[in-house]
């Protein structure tokens, strides 16, 4: 546990992000980011 409690910001390059509906590709980056930086 590195104790940061700042912001973070995705940077979700992966391309095939690019070929979902908005909605979509936003659940994936959630669950990604959620999966590394619970609750």
């Amino acid at each position: 546990r590195l104790g940061y409690d700042g912001p973070v910001q995705p940077e979700p390059f992966t391309p095939s992000l690019g070929d979902l509906p908005f909605e979509q590709a936003a659940a994936r980056v959630k669950a990604a980011m959620d999966s590394v930086w619970p609750g």
